[in-house]
Parts: C-alpha cells; sequence; structure tokens
C-alpha cells in the first residue's frame, strides 16, 4: 500500500514538474515576443551611451539596488542619474522630483529632461528621486527611510509626475520587466496605517507562471476602478502626512502627464475625482491644461513609442513653473 502511494506521489510530481517546466518554456516565450522590440531600443541607447547591453536580468532585491545607486551618488557630481541634484542653484528654497521613467528622464539627454530645464528655469536646486518602473508607493518608501530626505532643507515643492500605468504598479510584486527579479514594494492599508506586503514564498515570483497568474489577478483587481483609486488616494494622503511632518511648509504637487497612449488600461485622470486630494490641500496640475494639448503626437515620444522626448518637456516645465510662480 505504502510502496503504491509512493510511486502514485513520485508520477504526480513528476507530472506535476513536467506542466510547470512546459509552462514556464510557453510564458518566457510568450514575454520573450512582447519584450523583444523594447529591449532592442534599451540595447541600442544602452549600447551607444555606455558601451553595454541591457540583459534585463537583476537578482538583487529593491533594498540593495537602492543601496548601491545611493552608493554611486555620494562618489560622483554628475547630476545624469536618477537620485541626484541640480547643484547649480542655491538662492531659492528646492524642488523634490518624484515618479517613475518620465520624471527621471529616460532615454533623453540629461539637459533635456523635466528636472534640468525646471531648474534652469526656475534657478532652483532640484533632487530628483525618480526611478524608472515605480510608481506612487515607492515615495512613501523615501519619506519613511529619512536618510535619503534629512539632508534636503526645506524645498518649497514636492512634485510627483503621474502616469495613468502607477496605479497597476501598486499591486505588483515584480517590475514591468518579467526578465528583472527585482522585488517591487507593495503596500497595503491596515486599519488607518500603510503596512508592507511581503509576498508568500518569495523565491516562487522568479517563476513565468507565477508571474502570469499575477498579471491575471492584477488585471482582474484593477477592473475595479473607484476601488483602486481609493487605494491610490490612501497612500497619497498618507504622503503627504509625512512631507508635511519633515518639511511643514512645502506644497505637494501631482503632475498629470496627459497622452492618452491605450498601453494603459485605464485612464483614471478623467474617470476619477482627483477634488478629494485637492480639499486635502494637494495641488493637482494637468499637463492638458498647461499647454492646452495632450502629448500622444510622435513628436512629444521618444523611439520606444512611451517616454517623453525633450520636446515635451521644453513646454512642459516653463508652463509647470509659471503655473506655480515658481
Amino acid at each position: 500500500m505504502i510502496k503504491k502511494f509512493v510511486i502514485s506521489f513520485l508520477f504526480f510530481f513528476a507530472a506535476l514538474l513536467f506542466c510547470l517546466i512546459i509552462s514556464e518554456l510557453l510564458i518566457r516565450n510568450h514575454y520573450l515576443k512582447i519584450y523583444k522590440p523594447m529591449f532592442e531600443v534599451i540595447n541600442k541607447q544602452v549600447s551607444d551611451a555606455n558601451g553595454i547591453d541591457f540583459r534585463g536580468f537583476n537578482t538583487d532585491n529593491f533594498y540593495t539596488k537602492l543601496r548601491l545607486w545611493d552608493d554611486v551618488i555620494k562618489k560622483t557630481d554628475i547630476p545624469t542619474i536618477a537620485v541626484g541634484g541640480v547643484d547649480k542653484y542655491t538662492k531659492k528654497a528646492p524642488v523634490v522630483i518624484f515618479g517613475c521613467s518620465f520624471a527621471a528622464g529616460d532615454n533623453i539627454p540629461f539637459t533635456e529632461s523635466f528636472q534640468y530645464i525646471l531648474s534652469e528655469y526656475t534657478h532652483r536646486k532640484t533632487y530628483n528621486f525618480a526611478i524608472g518602473g515605480t510608481g506612487v508607493q515607492h515615495i512613501y518608501w523615501y519619506l519613511t527611510h529619512r536618510d535619503y530626505t534629512d539632508y534636503i532643507t526645506n524645498p518649497d515643492y514636492v512634485v510627483y509626475i503621474y502616469i495613468n500605468d502607477h496605479i497597476k504598479r501598486m499591486y505588483r510584486y515584480f517590475f514591468w520587466n518579467v526578465f528583472d527579479t527585482t522585488e517591487n514594494l507593495r503596500y497595503k492599508k491596515v486599519k488607518d496605517n500603510l503596512e508592507r506586503v511581503v509576498p508568500f514564498l518569495k523565491p516562487l515570483y522568479s517563476l513565468y507562471t507565477v508571474k502570469a497568474i499575477q498579471d491575471l489577478i492584477v488585471d482582474i483587481k484593477i477592473k475595479n476602478t473607484q476601488k483602486c483609486f481609493n487605494d491610490f488616494k490612501f497612500i497619497i494622503k498618507e504622503e503627504y502626512k509625512i512631507i508635511k511632518l519633515i518639511w511643514p511648509n512645502t506644497k505637494f504637487v501631482i503632475l498629470q502627464y496627459d497622452y492618452l497612449l491605450p498601453v494603459f488600461d485605464k485612464d483614471y485622470i478623467y474617470s476619477c475625482d482627483w477634488s478629494e486630494l485637492e480639499k486635502e490641500g494637494i495641488i493637482i496640475i494637468n499637463t492638458n491644461d498647461l499647454v492646452h494639448h495632450n502629448f500622444s503626437d510622435a513628436k512629444y515620444r521618444v523611439s520606444d513609442g512611451f517616454h517623453p522626448s525633450g520636446e515635451a518637456w521644453k513646454e512642459v516645465a516653463p508652463a509647470f513653473a509659471d503655473k506655480l510662480k515658481m
């Protein structure tokens, strides 16, 4: 009886392992087809700049990656990486920038980025904490790790450059690049606080099958637009509390980057009510309201078809500064 059970178990385990291997191969091939065009663009851009190829594989967790970047920042005066400051101006109070690759200025020269143009136009020092692939939850991480913010003295503005995909990113355990094993940050509301969500059996999230299942779960979750936006608003409000605690006189501004691309699952900019955040004292600015058009035209996008070109920021940054009388 025991022998029969063992044989049945081994057969079941072998069948399960075989199915998993087939699933991994099929899903990996599916992801390769989706990501190949983007990797070709990234490979060319990175190779042109640094003479290296972007492989998309990284076994570091998010915390390790941040610490490595921080070490680099402390050893260089070149403000061309995601986290850093423009040190040219010091007379006016500085500006702190958060966001993803849009705010970081990926795929464009540093001198064409929102950070650089804003600093030049306003004569203000800027600190840019934007990192590609991140979202609203990463602002909370930075603000609750004070060693990243304590050296910044009384900024006039904290600016968060928002895109619609940030809502979806709140629920994912991995970043946009499924070939990267870096863990994405997640938080959940527990009573009136945010608590870190750690994936169960974390090593399993390196499997393409698990990532595909996670994508499916997130796609189902974001169908509830109002619930997702409520989660977003709660994180924003918690971040605003911390900002006021650290820098009592600082204004928090959300800059909605509006370019109407169908790659994003939902248009939370127009389908949701942002007035609740404005009532809290948060300033909401839409790029369309600044320049009276969206940025869907090709000249406002780089070769990957997604990220803003320097032409976009040349219009947005000065109009943004004028709007706030910076």
